[in-house]
């Protein structure tokens, strides 16, 4: 399988809602871990050269979001845990219909 933006993209909404559902339960460790994974997977997807220059800056601005996690107010975590699961759906499609 072709790791792609996409790929990238889908994989990182679950590592987002484990960070946030890791915070709310106070296990600051497993949030850590989870916040530099999804860093890691955002950095992948800015490295690539198949996203536009408007998507770069939506996932710039994802990156602050996820640096800045412990500060979000309620609003800004549903914001953050909702942008990626988009990509999610889309991959598995694609993935279910072999495109």
């Amino acid at each position: 399988m072709e790791r792609t933006a996409l790929f990238y993209m889908a994989n990182a909404h679950p590592e987002i809602g484990r960070m946030l559902n890791y915070a709310e339960k106070g296990e600051t460790i497993a949030a850590e871990a989870a916040q530099q994974r999804a860093l890691a997977i955002v950095d992948t997807i800015l490295a690539r050269h198949d996203i536009a220059p408007a998507g770069r800056e939506e996932w710039r601005a994802v990156k602050s979001l996820l640096m800045g996690y412990t500060i979000l107010d309620e609003y800004a975590r549903k914001v953050l845990r909702n942008f990626a699961e988009p990509f999610s759906y889309k991959f598995m499609y694609e993935y279910a219909h072999g495109k």
